[in-house]
């Protein structure tokens, strides 16, 4: 629910949906600036989605529904997961549409922050862009400033924010 359309959010509440959270949506312009040190010295590789699971304890919040890892799994053709790995472990990854760069699983270990990681993936990704497309952070949790914060260093801008709302039944 876009959060500036109150008729329609007061239709939900009217009707017994909560508001659970604020999401974003952000866009780079067609060039982004991953940074002036990506690493380099990384390795990165393809993952699949039965993967992710063994990182969910190092998320910083829990992404949307279409974003969970059970809907990255359904549509997994569609996607492209790549890790970011040091000496062996995994220090971050990304989940985006193929071609599209809609990013839909964004996670750098603690550990392994503001070190170029981020920056890094951003680049790889940038690659697999298909010509006109943008880079897009789909529902990101607004709460989570020190990652809005990086994709704005980055030229991304917020789209529109919009409420998650549950219904208890």
């Amino acid at each position: 629910m876009i959060t500036n359309n109150t008729p329609a959010i007061k239709l939900y509440e009217k009707l017994g949906f909560k508001i659970e959270r604020e999401l974003l949506f952000m866009e780079a312009p067609a060039q982004i600036d991953p940074d002036t040190r990506p690493n380099n010295e990384i390795e990165v590789r393809r993952m699949t989605a039965a993967d992710l699971s063994r990182w969910e304890e190092r998320w910083d919040a829990q992404p949307s529904w279409q974003n969970s890892n059970d809907a990255i799994t359904r549509c997994e053709a569609a996607r492209t997961i790549l890790g970011a790995f040091i000496d062996g472990e995994c220090a971050g990854y990304a989940v985006f549409t193929n071609g599209l760069g809609r990013i839909a699983q964004f996670m750098i270990d603690r550990r392994f922050r503001k070190i170029g990681i981020a920056s890094r993936l951003l680049m790889e990704m940038q690659a697999d862009l298909t010509p006109d497309s943008k880079m897009q952070v789909i529902n990101l949790d607004h709460v989570l400033t020190d990652t809005v914060q990086f994709f704005e260093k980055r030229g991304f801008r917020k789209v529109l924010a919009q409420f998650e709302m549950h219904m208890t039944l």
